[in-house]
């Protein structure tokens, strides 16, 4: 198994960020690993959502369904994913503290079997940094996004 964490502050409320992250329609716009989305969870994120996506961390790019396993509104969400060749739990904590939101993002791979033995190889040559890149990408986006309709 594989992981890592990201974390960025970003000035704005823990409403604002969960709402940011409770659009899934719009996840292509700030997330750089989404190039698009294929299907939406209705009615936002809760206990239960299933939304599917297309995309992923160059060169390997495909369709993935997300479900959300844990749900705590404005402070934890657990989304677990499947792309057909490993499994993927994004853990999203919120804290808030001061005047900013601490964003952080918890990601764990588990290859299968069968490919298990190429992530070996793949994942600290490349894998790793595009992964964590992807995600400090996305923080930014996220923050770049908020701070900028912050009052």
């Amino acid at each position: 198994m594989f992981n890592f964490s990201v974390s960025t502050d970003i000035k704005c409320s823990a409403e604002q960020l969960w709402e940011l992250l409770d659009d899934t329609e719009k996840y292509p716009d700030w997330i750089e690993v989404t190039d698009r989305m294929l299907e939406v969870a209705e009615g936002g994120l809760k206990l239960g959502a299933v939304y599917r996506e297309y995309g992923g961390i160059p060169p390997f790019k495909g369709e993935s369904t997300w479900n959300v396993t844990e749900f705590k509104p404005y402070s934890r969400q657990v989304h677990i994913g499947d792309d057909g060749a490993m499994t993927i739990t994004l853990e999203i904590l919120i804290n808030p503290h001061d005047d900013v939101v601490t964003l952080v993002q918890n990601l764990r791979f588990k290859p299968r079997w069968w490919i298990f033995p190429m992530s070996l190889i793949m994942w600290p040559a490349l894998m790793g940094r595009r992964g964590r890149a992807a995600i400090e990408k996305t923080q930014a986006n996220a923050k770049a996004i908020l701070e900028a309709t912050a009052p």
